[in-house]
């Protein structure tokens, strides 16, 4: 995503790539870094990067388990992890959220949800449903870990432009919900979409 370079962008920014980072790590996956990239032209994004292996041990034992009774659970995990970044921004913004949020029109990577969307074996009304689900799962996830958001969000402005594993990890410490509750939180999302 790029905006123009102000204060108000760059913290912005910050809350986005902050809320993928949560989520993700909510969701068992490994962050190595968040990132704010001051642009040549003056405008600035920021990256949330997962190590090569993106699980861990454990979340990949748990997403196998899930796999075989839900086979849509990795995108649909992906769906949750892109919203995250959309819906933190517009909480520090101020902005009130609306259904319209939950759309692939939200998105700065469309052609990511899309590839995300197309793995999934469904109808087009299934997949508006399962956006929509996906949507609210991650705000809610999002609500339950604000402080985290906010605590990596500030870390990440303070350091300037990186925050790299060790200090996201020492952020954000032991996760408060189970693994396997988020996990099973998405499993949910995807079955109530199809119903």
């Amino acid at each position: 995503m790029t905006f123009t370079e102000t204060d108000s962008t760059r913290r912005g920014i910050a809350f986005h790539e902050a809320g993928h980072a949560v989520v993700a790590w909510a969701l068992g996956q490994r962050v190595s870094s968040i990132r704010i990239h001051a642009e040549s032209n003056r405008e600035t994004s920021g990256t949330m990067r997962s190590k090569k292996q993106r699980y861990g041990s454990r979340a990949l034992q748990m997403l196998f388990e899930a796999h075989e009774s839900c086979r849509d659970i990795a995108p649909a995990i992906q769906i949750v992890v892109s919203f995250a970044g959309v819906l933190a921004q517009m909480q520090v913004e101020e902005e009130a959220l609306q259904d319209h949020v939950f759309d692939v029109a939200a998105f700065s990577d469309r052609q990511e949800m899309n590839r995300l969307l197309a793995a999934m074996d469904c109808t087009d009304e299934q997949r508006a449903r399962r956006v929509k689900l996906l949507g609210i799962l991650c705000s809610d996830y999002l609500f339950q870990h604000w402080k985290h958001v906010e605590d990596l969000a500030r870390a990440l402005l303070a350091n300037g432009r990186i925050v790299k594993a060790k200090e996201i990890r020492q952020i954000l410490g032991p996760r408060t919900m189970p693994l396997r509750t988020a996990i099973e939180g998405v499993r949910q999302a995807l079955e109530a979409s199809d119903h």
